[in-house]
């Protein structure tokens, strides 16, 4: 007579388990951008086009980032240039631009930008915001779907004006709740399957 109870006891447990996998599953978003550079260079016109070229990362600044990302446990650069680290909130997080051997992605003009995707379950939250925030205050860069978005946001006050007329609305961003904020009204997340 026990057993039966038992059964059903565990079959109800189980059922419970697998509608809450299915809904960490379903609200588990990608938000993907990039870590552009604050170094500025000139604006290149050839011909009719013109194009900015900016002067990319020091080496000081890619130590620094690796630094962080060495601190918080990241793995070692995959062979497509990406480290990989989990925070404590489960959330999954990928930084690329860095190549198999650490030098950096291009000798010539150094690295401008690092992609950055994380796999959140549920909203972009201050968790996520404070890497951010660490990664972009070492690296000296600014948080943005593209280097020539319209809206940005930056740890600091920025006072190039090139940097100004590229980037029409800036945000500073200097806390976690005003990044995380950030992020949720300007990135939009895929969902992840």
């Amino acid at each position: 007579m026990k057993a039966p109870g038992l059964s059903l006891l565990c079959l109800i447990s189980l059922l419970a388990s697998s509608s809450n996998a299915a809904e960490t599953a379903a609200s588990l978003k990608q938000y993907a951008f990039g870590f552009h550079t604050l170094h500025l260079g000139d604006t290149v016109r050839r011909g009719s086009v013109k194009f900015n070229v900016d002067d990319g990362m020091t080496e000081d600044e890619l130590d620094a980032v690796n630094h962080v990302l060495d601190e918080r446990g990241a793995s070692p650069v995959d062979d497509k240039g990406y480290r990989e680290l989990s925070l404590p909130n489960g959330t999954h997080v990928r930084i690329g631009g860095f190549l198999v051997e650490g030098f950096l992605e291009d000798s010539v003009e150094g690295v401008h930008s690092l992609p950055g995707e994380f796999a959140v379950n549920g909203e972009f939250s201050t968790d996520e915001a404070a890497l951010v925030l660490q990664i972009a205050k070492a690296g000296n860069l600014f948080v943005g779907s593209s280097s020539d978005a319209a809206q940005v946001a930056a740890p600091g006050r920025v006072t190039d004006k090139r940097f100004a007329k590229r980037h029409k609305q800036v945000s500073i961003t200097a806390d976690e709740p005003a990044l995380a904020e950030w992020v949720r009204q300007n990135i939009a997340p895929a969902l992840r399957q």
